[in-house]
């Protein structure tokens, strides 16, 4: 029976099977047969990737190699030479991993029972050394490569393509017309769907491995493995450029490549000259390189050397007399090379002050010569290697007044020379304009470059350097030195940074609004002005101006404000010191709504005009508009039974040209007015802060009271606020209703009540006596008399009208009467009335002016004998 292999090519499962010593590996290979659809991938191709394979043997109808997957997924591109637009595997790679096995033991001649040929792994090589060796000449492609890949690809020559057409890697079209039909599946219309495809036909396998080598020439991303003599380095190229995506891919390539001994054929192809570069490190003051140099022709020249060139001029730097080490790893690897067992170098070159910051090359030398330099056999290694400088600027900052650099720099001696210097340096003389003597600071992470020099953690410096005038609109460089010298003068090592440093025009004039906003009902700006014209210029103005007009709206004379900030940074600018400023303007009605801008302004003349040096600061403040909203907070509601206590506010802009203001007390239920109260407004401070863009917010207080009448008890009643053009407050009006802060009158409690807590006699005509008398009967008498009475006759002997007084006791007994709070009296009465008689008392609360009529009494059962 006859399994469908990933690639589409046809291979009988006897002879998968014979390749394994045991039926477990037969079972298992049959296994992996049909199942290894997903074990090794690549991505899909770049289309301009792919160039036309150039050959005046090839007449092409299609140069796809074919990558049909074991789901029978092929894309069959008819655009001349693509690689492949299937995403799951890469070109000619077929995932034959049942037809190879990387071990001698499983490629030796194997008899199949049945009468199949024998098969002999090391024939098969010989069948396609010659054109892999051929495809190093031609195309620099590694011959122990390309042998491999041809025994993966083909399954030792065993699949079904290279059988019919000596067709190692799958490669669609004809070669020099000749061509074999084979089964592949194509994505046509939508579908996967079985064609029989054109698959080159070549003379020999050599031919298939040429036109490998051709492949990967004209296929631009394989570029970077020709010429490359190192096969791991080649097998790792492949698997990163795409040709396969699975990771083990290359340990494939190299586990065949060593067991079958195959970079004896790169030896062929490389006249037997080859090495490798395996380390190189730098350590400050040395550099340390390992690896190995294999060659034929170093028979009979028993001196080694290691040389640095000069990786531009190729010249020689420095040279290393080396002993050669063991190196199996090569001898296992190209056995047929002379000395290959022995090939290893590794060696030490010491780092001159004048390597740092170059770029170096290095060459394996063999020969006959003690001094090498004649008879020689050398292999010059293709890694450049890289020193880097001895120092580096980090960064440069430019202010107006003084500039910062930052960087380090490292000598091999720094350890010895503890005094150091950064200088100033004209570009071109290369003279010192200005020096610093600094303090080096910690920089771990050049240590970890320059691991071997003494104090390289300290090498660092982070230094501000001073303009001087005359440095202003010069260039620099920058020159780092250490010296044993405290003056810093002699037994110096220096480093010149190529950096440039350009210092800025020298400043004639700067200023800078620091800020502008407003704070409380205030516009606040401060900033600063220098300018040097401002010499005899004594006197200092901010002027306002509008935005929209540029016409002035206000100036203000100004003192200057110390700044020393601005010193430091202009040290060269006449008034420097003193060239701040710091307003703040109150917000007049007339600034809402508009914005400004501003002028800083020196001048001769005291009013600001004159002979003037002015900065118009782009910066601007939009003062905000009147607000339309209508804000009112009622604060404190207080109710007795003589009347209602309201304090608050009410800000409104529309109470503009409104200058009348009532309180109004509205019926809760029906909203209609009660009482109203024409009231001044108060100063509420609190409310003109937090309400600016309000007109009256500041004046929008009140705190008045309600008297309250006979028909106001134990009923409920809502406060407005209102603003009105009218004197009677009736029309033209902006009001504000408390809607949500009810007021409920207490019901009066019936009753008359009252007390004599004193009612003696002072003197022989002279009464002293204090009580009170509470009654809600009052509330409509307004006149209190005492009334003395002859307790004999009955009748009045005196009365006096009195004026009542807090008895706060009373209240807090009978809060519901009306008058309890001021119930009380204290009186002292002198009549000669009084004389020989003994004397009764009546308080009373009457609604005429006399006493005499519409009346409440409260007779006292307390007598007096005078």
């Amino acid at each position: 029976m006859k399994k469908k292999l990933k690639n589409g090519l046809l291979l009988t499962s006897a002879l998968s099977a014979s390749m394994f010593n045991t039926p477990a590996l037969i079972s298992d290979a049959m296994a992996q047969t049909v199942n290894s659809s997903n074990n090794i991938s690549t991505p899909d191709q770049k289309e301009n990737d792919d160039k036309k394979q150039s050959s005046d043997k090839n007449d092409n109808s299609n140069n796809d190699v074919d990558n049909t997957s074991s789901k029978n997924e092929v894309v069959d591109k008819k655009e001349e030479n693509k690689v492949s637009s299937d995403n799951s595997i890469g070109p000619g790679y077929y995932n034959n991993r049942s037809l190879v096995i990387a071990t001698k033991s499983l490629i030796d001649e194997t008899a199949i029972n049945g009468g199949i040929t024998t098969f002999s792994g090391q024939d098969f090589i010989n069948s396609v050394a010659s054109g892999a060796i051929n495809g190093w000449k031609n195309y620099k492609v590694l011959p122990s490569v390309t042998i491999a890949q041809a025994i993966i690809e083909s399954g030792w020559g065993q699949s079904g393509l290279t059988q019919k057409a000596n067709n190692l890697f799958g490669i669609k079209g004809r070669y020099n017309g000749q061509y074999v039909l084979m089964p592949t599946q194509e994505y046509i219309n939508g579908n996967w769907v079985t064609v029989n495809a054109e698959f080159r036909k070549y003379p020999s396998r050599n031919e298939s491995v040429e036109d490998h080598g051709n492949f990967l020439v004209v296929n631009s991303r394989y570029h970077n493995l020709l010429g490359v003599t190192d096969y791991k380095k080649v097998t790792s190229l492949l698997q990163q450029d795409g040709y396969a995506t699975d990771p083990n891919y290359p340990r494939l390539l190299n586990s065949i490549i060593e067991s079958n001994g195959l970079t004896r054929y790169d030896g062929q192809a490389l006249n037997s000259n080859i090495g490798s570069l395996d380390e190189k490190k730098f350590t400050g003051s040395s550099l340390h390189v390992r690896g190995w140099n294999a060659a034929d022709d170093s028979k009979g020249k028993n001196y080694s050397y290691v040389f640095l060139l000069d990786a531009s001029t190729k010249k020689e730097v420095q040279r290393v007399k080396i002993n050669r080490e063991s190196r199996t790893d090569v001898k296992n690897a190209y056995p047929n090379i002379y000395n290959s067992g022995n090939s290893g170098f590794s060696a030490n070159f010491k780092v001159t002050p004048n390597m740092y910051g170059k770029k170096y090359i290095l060459m394996s030398r063999y020969t006959s010569d003690v001094n090498g330099d004649y008879d020689t056999a050398d292999h010059i290694f293709s890694d450049e290697i890289s020193l880097p400088d001895n120092g580096r600027l980090d960064e440069v900052k430019i202010s107006p007044s003084e500039f910062s650099v930052r960087g380090w720099h490292i000598s091999q001696d720094m350890d010895q020379k503890k005094y150091t210097y950064l200088f100033l340096m004209d570009p071109n003389t290369k003279k010192e304009v200005k020096r610093i003597k600094i303090n080096r600071t910690s920089r771990p992470d050049v240590k970890n470059l320059f691991s071997d020099i003494k104090t390289s953690d300290i090498s660092g410096f982070n230094t501000n350097i001073k303009l001087d005038k005359n440095m202003y609109g010069k260039k620099y460089i920058l020159m780092s030195r250490y010296t044993s010298d405290p003056n810093g003068n002699n037994d110096a090592n220096d480093h010149y940074y190529d950096q440039v440093i350009s210092m800025p025009n020298a400043v004639t004039k700067a200023s800078s609004m620091d800020h502008l906003n407003i704070q409380k009902n205030k516009i606040h700006l401060d900033g600063w002005q220098i300018d040097e014209t401002s010499k005899n210029k004594p006197y200092s103005y901010i002027i306002m101006l509008d935005k929209n007009t540029g016409k002035e709206v206000k100036r203000f004379k100004i003192n200057r404000q110390k700044r020393n900030d601005v010193k430091d940074s202009y040290p060269y600018i006449y008034n420097a010191e003193n060239s701040g400023f710091s307003l703040d303007i109150p917000i007049e009605d007339f600034m809402k709504g508009h914005t400004y801008k501003f002028i800083s302004r020196y001048s001769s003349n005291p009013s600001g005009e004159g002979d003037v040096s002015e900065v118009r600061f782009d910066n601007e403040l939009s003062v905000p508009g009147w607000e339309n909203g209508n804000h009112a907070n009622l604060d404190g509601i207080s109710v007795d039974t003589t009347s209602i206590k309201v304090r608050g506010w009410h800000a409104t802009s529309e109470s503009n040209n409104k200058k009348y203001s009532y309180l109004f007390l509205l019926d809760a239920k029906t909203g209609k007015e009660v009482k109203r109260l024409k009231i001044d407004r108060t100063v509420r401070n609190d409310v003109g802060s937090t309400y600016s863009n309000i007109r009256n917010s500041k004046d929008s207080g009140f705190d008045n009271q309600f008297k309250l009448d006979k028909n106001m008890y134990g009923k409920k009643y809502v406060l407005m606020s209102r603003y009105s053009s009218d004197p009677n407050g009736d029309y033209d009006v902006t009001d504000y209703t408390f809607v949500n802060q009810g007021i409920t009158t207490p019901q009066l409690q019936s009753g008359n009540r009252a007390d004599l807590n004193d009612f003696n006699k002072v003197n022989r005509n002279t009464i002293y006596l204090r009580g009170w008398h509470a009654t809600s009967e009052s509330i409509d008498k307004p006149y209190h008399y005492l009334i003395f009475l002859n307790k004999k006759t009955g009748l009045e002997v005196y009365r006096k009208q009195i004026k009542n007084v807090l008895r706060t006791d009373v209240a807090n007994a009978y809060p519901n009467v009306y008058n309890s709070l001021n119930s009380g009296f204290e009186e002292k009465i002198m009549s000669d009335k009084f004389l020989s008689k003994d004397i009764k008392v009546i308080s009373r609360y009457s609604g005429s002016s006399d006493g005499n009529s519409k009346y409440v009494d409260y007779w006292f059962n307390k007598d007096l004998k005078m």
